[in-house]
């Protein structure tokens, strides 16, 4: 009779298998590259409210009827990053996954609420408005609540006396 343990065969086949960590890197990757629209149109939606201000609250006269051209693509690649990234971290096993999930609500709910207002002022007509104050609710929605929900259900960690 042989012993189990003197046949290399036997060892090896209980030997674990190692973890891969290709998963986790991948998901890294891709949410860098769902971020990369994101801060284009946070900087977009930046330079613009920028200008805003240094014209004192309000767009000069011949630029007025061509910023919603800037202001909604910008708003849109924002939203973009923001929805498809709060899908990657709601399946990320990342301990602050809830918490990025937060400031992503943070960003949408701010970039939604500045593309908004830069709007108002390149719109003339109040059923216009209206339509954008329609779409405003609708993204906030869409956009800023599936993370909050994310944050607001996670888990709360149970810290001991001693932490």
């Amino acid at each position: 009779m042989t012993d189990n343990m003197s046949d290399p065969v036997a060892r090896s086949s209980q030997a674990t298998v190692p973890v891969s960590n290709a998963p986790v890197v991948l998901r890294i990757i891709l949410a860098i590259l769902l971020l990369i629209p994101g801060v284009i149109g946070i900087v977009v939606l930046g330079g613009l409210t920028g200008l805003w201000l240094y014209e004192g609250f309000q767009f000069s006269g011949p630029d007025r009827p061509w910023m919603p051209l800037f202001i909604l693509p910008a708003v849109a690649l924002v939203l973009f990053s923001v929805i498809t990234v709060g899908i990657v971290l709601r399946f990320a096993r990342w301990k602050a996954a809830p918490t990025a999930s937060l400031v992503l609500a943070i960003v949408s709910a701010a970039a939604v609420v500045t593309g908004y207002q830069l709007m108002l002022d390149s719109l003339s007509s109040g059923e216009e408005r209206f339509s954008i104050l329609a779409i405003a609710i609708v993204a906030l929605g869409v956009a800023a609540v599936p993370p909050l929900l994310h944050w607001w259900n996670a888990p709360v960690p149970i810290s001991t006396p001693g932490n």
